[in-house]
């Protein structure tokens, strides 16, 4: 099977997922379990029908790669990968931090990746300098090309999008993570 963007940010994800806790089964969306973290099931915010949608394609079900919670250090980490029969995919990545501020902007995570902050040491710097800040996404957005993936900051949450776009149309990868993304981010748990 060819590497996709989609299978080539499993390890970003996978690092930006490495904060403790055990994984948490799945369950219907609510509003918050007993710690009072929300109980985040991308898979159901984006279900296959959703997922085939964007593609163009009937996918099958979601895979959830990374399903971490950290009740102690308030994280929530959790993702949804589907993938199409042309090889095409699409992840989902939602970071829910009841402590953590988001980035005010695109200097200020650039400024605090350099200094090696924690909370946003999971992207690289190289991928960082390649990136571009995008409007109207939460808070703070930003595009990262060499990846095709869409990263945005809305309150507590921090969500990254990575799509395959169709095959020999490269440039519609950043408007089909935006749509997406807003999808997304308007149905995440308050």
């Amino acid at each position: 099977m060819p590497s996709s963007p989609v299978t080539r940010l499993l390890p970003l994800a996978l690092l930006l997922g490495a904060c403790g806790g055990g994984p948490k089964g799945g369950g219907e969306t609510k509003a918050a379990d007993p710690a009072g973290l929300p109980a985040i099931e991308v898979c159901q915010i984006v279900s296959p029908a959703d997922a085939g949608r964007f593609l163009g394609e009937e996918v099958g079900e979601g895979k959830k790669r990374i399903d971490q919670r950290n009740e102690a250090g308030g994280i929530v980490v959790t993702n949804c990968l589907y993938s199409a029969p042309s090889y095409r995919g699409l992840s989902v990545l939602v970071r829910y931090s009841a402590s953590e501020s988001p980035p005010t902007s695109f200097d200020a995570l650039k400024a605090a990746v350099a200094k090696g902050d924690d909370a946003v040491s999971g992207m690289g710097q190289d991928l960082l300098d390649a990136s571009a800040p995008v409007q109207g996404l939460g808070s703070m957005a930003y595009w990262t090309p060499e990846i095709k993936t869409l990263t945005a900051y809305d309150g507590h949450y921090q969500v990254s999008v990575n799509a395959d776009p169709p095959k020999g149309q490269p440039d519609s990868a950043q408007a089909l993570a935006t749509a997406v993304m807003e999808h997304v981010l308007g149905k995440l748990p308050r």
